[in-house]
């Protein structure tokens, strides 16, 4: 009997044992800095998280900011490094973001949220900062060496921040908002892929493209822009340029080597001159000249721009007897 109590004991002891060891292999959830916990429960507040179309785990205990909706962290659950709450029913105001130190992304696009855009000093990390279609208002931080930045569909006044040094920016988003001022210089923006700020009350010249060779879209329409359409020989990405609705005056410049264009919108302006030749792959009856005072002679040239325009001739636009001017004769601008 002793012997039999004594194997009991000892089978007990290795079952506790084996329970031990798989305890310990267990990981537990790491917990991370308070200063990053403190900016997640502010964002919460500030946006009355309690509205939010799903805010699941958030508040809960130290050691689960990992687990809260949205939130994504490093592999070792040690820092916060993606916000994720688009389309979520964000309302109120953003906070400072301070203390998110290693912040790679950041979204709440299409939200509600008012007020002004934080300040984006000290979040080293952050690559892709999203606060698009809201209703936030006042002016634009300062940039910080970003990939992606888009803050279109707002109310945001001001100018916009010089972009000198963002040597990663690929994307850059401000349309349709009251920004006022002149954009500021590309310039060494060697990434850059995609340039939007149609839609806002800026002025001065359109800055220099030369390049930007990795640019495959660039609208300013619907400004105020005065002086000529820079050179565009340098973008040989490029798929979509839109300068239509402002004041740009002198020729349109070559188009030759643009063998991936497929949209040219450069109506409404006060562009002179003869039309160059126009690419190959532009798309059929997805440009558009005119209203300009374009010349309207007869060239080789018409041909390919009847394609890319769906009119025949293309400055019949858009009246047959029209001569691509007719907003002038009539005596006002648009």
């Amino acid at each position: 009997m002793a012997m039999i109590g004594t194997r009991i004991i000892g089978h007990k002891l290795r079952v506790m044992i084996a329970l031990l060891i798989c305890a310990t292999a267990i990981p537990a959830w790491a917990t991370i800095p308070d200063i990053e916990r403190q900016a997640l429960l502010t964002l919460y507040i500030s946006t009355h998280g309690a509205d939010w179309g799903t805010s699941t785990n958030w508040n809960g205990a130290e050691g689960t900011e990992c687990t809260w909706f949205g939130i994504t962290c490093d592999a070792a659950n040690l820092h916060v490094t993606s916000i994720q709450l688009e389309h979520n029913n964000l309302t109120g105001t953003l906070p400072a973001l301070t203390g998110l130190t290693s912040l790679v992304d950041f979204d709440v696009l299409d939200n509600h949220l008012t007020g002004p855009v934080p300040a984006l000093t000290g979040l080293t990390a952050l690559q892709n900062f999203l606060v698009a279609f809201n209703q936030l208002s006042g002016p634009l931080p300062a940039l910080t060496n970003l990939q992606t930045f888009a803050a279109n569909g707002n109310q945001l006044t001001g100018p916009i921040p010089s972009l000198a040094g963002l040597t990663n920016l690929q994307t850059f988003w401000v349309s349709s908002n009251y920004l006022t001022g002149p954009l500021p210089a590309l310039t060494g923006l060697t990434k850059l892929s995609s340039f939007e700020a149609y839609k806002n009350g800026l002025t001065g010249s359109i800055p220099s493209l030369t390049g930007l060779t990795n640019l495959m879209n660039f609208n300013v329409s619907s400004n105020d822009f005065t002086g000529p359409i820079p050179v565009l020989s340098d973008l040989t990405s490029l798929r979509y340029f839109s300068v239509g609705t402002n004041q740009l005056t002198g020729s349109i410049p070559a188009l030759t080597g643009l063998n991936n264009l497929h949209y040219f919108k450069i109506s409404r302006n006060r562009l002179t001159g003869s039309v160059p030749t126009a690419p190959a792959s532009l798309i059929s009856n997805a440009s558009s000249l005119c209203p300009n005072p374009l010349s309207t002679t007869a060239s080789e040239n018409d041909v390919g721009w009847n394609a890319a325009t769906g009119h025949t001739p293309w400055w019949a636009t858009p009246y047959n007897s029209n001569r691509c001017d007719d907003i002038f004769t009539n005596g006002f601008d648009g």
